[in-house]
């Protein structure tokens, strides 16, 4: 297991839509707002692009998922998310999260 520290983009929903796709499994939940990251690194430390088939194998990893999941309803929620970008309110929200998974992991985080 390694811990990695990295920021994911999230599709901003309002809580009316997300809130139903919160009855999905994590990982279908994530499949659905998670649309980019950045600082995601493989073993070797090489950068890993975001892109249909990175973000199948990310969500593959419940640690990592989880964390992810958690950082994106910190995000909703404004309690990581609105302290720094706060002109951002409609459309993607960046933000980071905690967790452990091989390789890569969400760490909940200011987002920034």
């Amino acid at each position: 297991m390694a811990f990695q520290e990295f920021t994911a983009v999230f599709e901003r929903l309002p809580v009316d839509e997300a809130e139903p796709l919160a009855k999905e499994s994590n990982a279908a939940f994530l499949g659905r707002v998670l649309v980019g990251w950045t600082e995601v690194r493989d073993a070797d430390g090489a950068d890993i692009e975001f892109s249909d088939t990175a973000k199948a194998q990310f969500l593959r990893h419940i640690p990592a998922v989880q964390a992810a999941v958690l950082a994106y309803w910190q995000a909703l929620s404004g309690r990581e998310y609105a302290r720094k970008n706060s002109a951002s309110s409609a459309g993607a929200s960046p933000a980071a999260g905690r967790g452990a998974a091989p390789r890569r992991s969400a760490r909940p985080s200011d987002g920034a």
